[in-house]
């Protein structure tokens, strides 16, 4: 089945700043009021998301499994920008897609991106059962929140 190229326009708001992400003072103090990559993955999976609904059955939905994002020019707040998508291959449930992201001056990223289609029960069923986050041991084996920052060199 041959899918379509799907663009989609888009309007950078306040809240796809790169200021309003607030894991740090690095990020909503000292930078330039521009999209944040962050923000631009989510948005650069709206279109392929869209076009992969329209075959899903209503039990089902996708996800995303794999990013990489370039963002190769600087999106300022109320930007217009144009996202066209295309799937570039598809294996069983599995497929992967070209995203390119023009803000009407230049190219300004592109992604490739994977998705997988699950029933969404049976999903949360054999992969959301008993991880309860209140009960997650600490993600690296044998150290508490306080030792992983500064294994990872924050210095906090």
């Amino acid at each position: 089945m041959v899918i379509p190229v799907r663009t989609v326009i888009y309007t950078v708001t306040e809240k796809d700043s790169v200021r309003a992400i607030e894991l740090s003072p690095e990020f909503c103090r000292h930078k330039p009021a521009v999209m944040a990559s962050a923000r631009l993955v989510a948005v650069c999976e709206w279109p392929c998301m869209e076009q992969l609904r329209e075959g899903l059955g209503p039990h089902q939905c996708s996800l995303g499994v794999f990013q990489h994002l370039r963002h190769t020019g600087p999106i300022p707040i109320g930007a217009r920008i144009a996202l066209a998508a295309r799937c570039v291959s598809r294996s069983g449930p599995y497929s992967e897609w070209e995203v390119e992201v023009h803000d009407g001056f230049e190219l300004v990223g592109s992604a490739h991106l994977g998705f997988v289609v699950v029933d969404q029960a049976e999903f949360e069923r054999r992969r959301l059962h008993g991880k309860h986050p209140a009960e997650a041991r600490s993600p690296v084996a044998g150290q508490d929140h306080e030792d992983v920052r500064s294994i990872v060199g924050l210095g906090i």
